[in-house]
């Protein structure tokens, strides 16, 4: 499970109550965002949020990667799976994600995957214990039979072979991130936004095993229409359907299979003052959704970095003092809105969020009984039907 928010130690500077006033001055409409902090690390964040004309910003722009958003975060963009995987994975077929529904963990095909290994099963060689069989690993996969996580997402080899139920679409030989989207009344997440953020993903220079890039970004959407007591703050406080960790705590679907949580509603807060776009904390986030899907995905974009790690303390980080092409990225306030993508190292501040990303970020848990850290038991309790 991720761990719960703990009480804030400080705001950033664009939530003082100084900067909120020369923001409403200067813009006609306005977001803020504040700092955050968890027991295991900081984060969050929001921003000021520019006119929007939607419909001339779909006219001009369209809305890229709309038709990709299946809900169930099928696949990487455009870009098929290794044609091993995709065609010899017989619980390769995705699923309709829109979740609530109760569907399990185990393979959506009759006949499990070939080569995992069973919950029972002893005297196979299976050398990295990610529950995929050596012989399987090299002739049907492509994986590498001595790393559990071949493509270094944080999901076990096994797993993302056996386990279609949770991880749909999951490929061992490409990077994947699942993140989980409920939604209170009177809201939606506009599926153009899912598809510009998707794309953003299935972007990013972040080099895979099946030799393609980029980061599939699995959006699964499960809860609509809860209900909502007001504004909901980053922090927890007392009362339900407040604050995030109420609604993580009750109606995630995923809390063990390793997902970022996200709530869309209709008024974000932090510490009780609901003049925010958004928050995040390590592996969660609220955020409003508006008419504009760039903005809302800009915006999604930014607090899932702080679900990932990238919080205040970092250079730029929630901050105005480096120009966009000083510091492209959505973490920095004067690109969101204007940019959908993380840094790539270029620039002034040189950091390469990207790598973070894929590499070091925060990752909420992933949980089997009896897992050994390796994955084997999780692919074995997906195989049994657990």
């Amino acid at each position: 499970m991720t761990t719960e928010p703990a009480e804030p130690n400080g705001e950033s500077p664009t939530a003082t109550r100084e900067c909120r006033q020369r923001v409403r001055s200067a813009l006609p409409v306005v977001f803020v965002v504040a700092l955050a902090v968890l027991t295991t690390g900081f984060l969050v964040a929001g921003g000021p949020v520019p006119d929007q004309d939607d419909a001339a910003e779909r006219a001009a722009e369209g809305t890229p990667g709309a038709e990709a958003d299946r809900q169930d975060g099928a696949g990487k963009g455009d870009g098929p799976t290794s044609a091993p995987f995709a065609t010899l994975r017989s619980a390769g077929a995705e699923t309709d994600a829109t979740d609530g529904t109760g569907d399990s963990d185990g393979a959506s095909a009759a006949q499990p995957p070939r080569g995992i290994v069973g919950p029972n099963e002893s005297g196979v060689n299976d050398t990295d214990g990610d529950g995929i069989t050596d012989a399987a690993e090299r002739d049907i996969y492509g994986t590498d039979p001595t790393d559990p996580d071949t493509d270094g997402d944080g999901y076990a080899d096994g797993m993302e072979v056996a386990c279609s139920g949770s991880l749909p679409g999951a490929d061992p030989r490409h990077h994947d991130v699942f993140v989980e989207v409920d939604t209170v009344r009177g809201t939606h997440l506009d599926p153009a936004a899912v598809g510009r953020l998707r794309a953003a993903f299935a972007d990013a220079p972040v080099d895979n095993p099946d030799g393609e890039s980029g980061i599939a970004l699995h959006v699964r959407r499960s809860d609509t229409d809860l209900p909502v007591n007001g504004s909901v703050d980053s922090s927890p406080r007392p009362g339900d359907h407040n604050d995030l960790r109420d609604y993580r705590d009750r109606y995630v679907d995923h809390g063990d299979a390793g997902y970022y949580y996200v709530l869309v509603t209709t008024e974000a807060a932090f510490r009780g003052d609901d003049y925010y776009a958004g928050s995040g904390v390590n592996g969660a986030a609220v955020v409003e959704s508006f008419d504009s899907p760039k903005i809302t995905s800009s915006l999604l974009m930014h607090e899932l970095g702080h679900a990932f790690g990238l919080g205040p303390g970092e250079v730029g980080v929630d901050e105005e003092r480096f120009e966009t092409a000083e510091y492209r990225s959505v973490m920095n306030y004067n690109a969101l809105y204007e940019v959908e993508t993380y840094s790539d190292g270029s620039g002034e501040v040189g950091r390469d969020e990207w790598s973070f990303v894929a590499e070091d970020r925060y990752r909420p848990p992933v949980e089997c009984e009896d897992d050994d850290g390796t994955g084997g038991a999780c692919a074995a309790a997906c195989v049994a039907g657990q």
